[in-house]
């Protein structure tokens, strides 16, 4: 009987060019891939397109170790793994990582080059995250204005569901004026909340709130955006002169109208959207993750003084 290698190596030849095809037409592409990506992503990628699946395979593992994926490039990432394994005969490794492509990107569909057997695992794999009821989409939760030079609050909310399998959740506040950030970071839970400091809300600021989900590995499975906008009044009293970034009285007012009739100004509490599903989720049954202890820091350059 042939050894997993000499197998993988059959598989090159017989099947390599077709199935990289295949899957490089769908909706995952390696142009998604960011510039911050780590080594090993790349170095999957060539091996990927040179029909070296079985390297490609190894690759890819490693980069999700190393982590800091976002959500495209881990579904990227484990919808390779689970095609290889899937012609490798290995049904329950890529059963395993065709739930977590599915999961973050509810309409990722494999190109039907990938073969039978991944069609059927990933099918499969979509009816278990279909039976749990519900997706799991990361949202925030704050006011669109806030006064200056005061503590604000953010809630991030997850479906209970869902909570084991995200290991923690991170938050990132960036002025975009001065491109100063603060960053926290809490264990999983349905509702977190974040106290940023009175020093980040700057008057006259429009700042840039980012949430992730993350896994084990600091690998995104799911982000939410939303804007705010900093006002307030010098300590004398007086109106302070707004920001370019501020928003006029004129430009609120007719954000309150838009509001009404659209949804606001700002994006609000919007799921940040994964190759086209309608929502980014997660999955319980991969795995119950080890609660990480809170950690703030203040990262970037500049950074806000404590």
């Amino acid at each position: 009987m042939p050894s997993q290698l000499q197998r993988s190596t059959l598989l090159h030849h017989r099947r390599g060019s077709r199935l990289g095809a295949a899957l490089l037409a769908a909706s995952l592409t390696a142009a998604s891939l960011g510039a911050a990506a780590p080594p090993s992503l790349g170095k999957a990628d060539t091996a990927w397109h040179q029909g070296e699946l079985d390297v490609a395979m190894s690759h890819y593992q490693q980069a999700v170790k190393e982590g800091g994926l976002e959500p495209d490039e881990v579904v990227l990432a484990y919808s390779r793994i689970g095609a290889v394994q899937a012609a490798l005969g290995e049904e329950k490794a890529a059963l395993e990582s065709f739930r977590v492509a599915v999961t973050i990107d509810p309409e990722f569909v494999p190109s039907a080059d990938s073969g039978p057997l991944a069609q059927q695992l990933v099918d499969k794999a979509r009816g278990e995250v279909s039976a749990l009821g519900d997706y799991l989409s990361l949202s925030i939760s704050a006011q669109e204005v806030i006064p200056a030079k005061k503590e604000f609050t953010v809630v991030t909310v997850l479906p209970e569901a869902y909570t084991t399998t995200i290991a923690e959740v991170s938050l990132e506040v960036e002025d975009l004026a001065t491109k100063k950030r603060w960053r926290q970071s809490k264990p999983s839970g349905a509702q977190i909340e974040f106290s940023v400091p009175k020093r980040v809300a700057t008057s006259g600021a429009k700042l840039k709130i980012v949430a992730r989900a993350l896994d084990d590995d600091k690998n995104a499975w799911a982000i939410a955006e939303q804007k705010i906008s900093v006002k307030g009044k010098a300590a004398d009293g007086a109106e302070e002169e707004l920001s370019p970034f501020a928003p006029t009285k004129e430009e609120e007012r007719r954000a309150k109208d838009d509001k009404k009739k659209e949804g606001g100004f700002f994006s609000g509490s919007t799921p940040w959207l994964v190759g086209g599903g309608v929502a980014v989720a997660v999955v319980a049954v991969v795995a119950t993750v080890l609660l990480l202890p809170s950690n703030e820091a203040d990262v970037g350059a500049p950074s806000w003084t404590r």
